[in-house]
């Protein structure tokens, strides 16, 4: 199940200045809810959930587990993406 998500008006501008720009890869939606059927877990799927996964693993926040898609944050990469992404 998959479910369209749209980004406000100042999304774009929020995101470029963490650097991640939500626009330059149009080959797939920009964003969207994606229904991850082996742990029945809703994702963000797109542009922007990819972005946000190459900027977590880029500064090193967290790190891919061995033979699954899931990532494992260090305490201190916890806190970062908490402070860049949910404040």
């Amino acid at each position: 199940d998959e479910q369209e998500i749209r980004l406000g008006p100042s999304a774009a501008s929020h995101f470029a200045a963490i650097g991640i720009d939500v626009y330059t890869k149009p080959r797939r939606p920009v964003c969207r809810a994606c229904l991850d059927w082996s742990v029945r877990r809703s994702h963000l799927a797109g542009t922007l959930g990819a972005a946000i996964l190459e900027k977590i693993l880029a500064e090193k926040w967290a790190r891919r587990e061995k033979d699954s898609r899931a990532v494992i944050f260090s305490p201190p990469g916890k806190q970062a993406f908490e402070k860049v992404f949910l404040s």
